[in-house]
């Protein structure tokens, strides 16, 4: 639970808080080097993770399930309500 509450007020500590921080001088994610590492990018939206979830899943997901902010997103999938899973 305390996880899933630092990554709702995205105070994880990814490039983007490192960045936001003046601790580093690159936010980009360090695997893919394509967006800024926020909480959502490193847990769903890195072509990585999507390649995870979509083999975890098995082709099961919603296509909703890469589209929704970061709060619905958690309370959709990591809390139980309304789960994007079919």
């Amino acid at each position: 639970q305390y996880f899933l509450w630092r990554v709702a007020r995205e105070s994880i500590c990814t490039n983007d808080w490192r960045f936001l921080h003046n601790l580093v001088q690159d936010n980009s994610c360090p695997i893919c080097h394509e967006a800024p590492e926020n909480a959502l990018h490193c847990l769903r939206d890195c072509m990585h993770a999507k390649c995870i979830w979509q083999h975890v899943a098995r082709g099961g997901l919603d296509n909703g399930f890469f589209s929704d902010c970061l709060v619905d997103w958690l309370s959709k999938n990591m809390i139980g309500t309304d789960s994007w899973w079919t």
